[in-house]
């Protein structure tokens, strides 16, 4: 029994030191931009969900206050690998924290307003990740992340989501913490902060008949451009 209890405590203390040690790694290749190739790719950053890690390494990320320019390459790199935004604040589980960290782990956006739609359930909160083109919204509002062709939606195998919704904003760039497709990344990503997009700055457009093959003219039009 006591030797059982020993190798209890030994594997937690074992369980303690390699989490910290992942945490550490973290925060120093954000700092220096040294083996951010290794640990800011979504195989790095795995480490930090298997060891939930991500509030504790947001908070650092915050202490920070800077990231290293290769630091930020990597970690925008792997956002737009994976369904970042959703699953990064769940990890996290604190908006405020996330995008206090996210101002500084991405590249900051430096431009003007932008109009910007984004394809969503009408029961999510609202997102961080919106496109400039709406064609894209209205494929993330009926299929989500799957892989679906947004000029071809009508080609799709698979029944859309009910109760999707497309939503418009005109963003002030202070609102905006990044703009992924500004540096080569797909489907017209901006990065805004969700908290400051109240009820009247967007628009919420519905699906008319969801088990119906998916065009532009089943949804009511959203105001501002196509």
């Amino acid at each position: 029994m006591k030797q059982n209890s020993t190798q209890m405590i030994s594997a937690q203390a074992a369980a303690v030191w390699t989490a910290r040690h992942y945490l550490e790694r973290f925060v120093a290749a954000v700092a220096s931009g040294k083996d951010a190739r290794r640990r800011l790719t979504p195989s790095g950053l795995s480490q930090l969900t298997r060891h939930r890690l991500w509030p504790q390494a947001m908070r650092q990320v915050v202490e920070l206050g800077v990231a290293h320019p290769a630091a930020q390459r990597w970690f925008l790199n792997s956002w737009t690998r994976v369904p970042a935004s959703t699953m990064f604040r769940d990890f996290v589980g604190d908006d405020a924290l996330l995008i206090a960290a996210l101002r500084i782990l991405l590249p900051r956006y430096d431009g003007p307003p932008m109009e910007l739609w984004r394809g969503q359930l009408a029961n999510e909160p609202i997102g961080l990740s919106w496109a400039r083109q709406h064609h894209i919204a209205v494929k993330f509002a009926l299929y989500g992340v799957a892989n679906v062709d947004p000029l071809n939606l009508y080609r799709a195998r698979i029944p859309a989501r009910r109760n999707a919704i497309v939503l418009h904003v005109v963003a002030d760039p202070a609102n905006i913490i990044s703009a992924p497709c500004l540096r080569g990344a797909k489907e017209g990503e901006y990065i805004l902060d969700p908290r400051n997009i109240a009820p009247h700055d967007a628009e919420w457009c519905s699906v008319a008949d969801p088990d119906a093959s998916p065009s532009f003219s089943q949804l009511v039009p959203c105001g501002g451009m196509r």
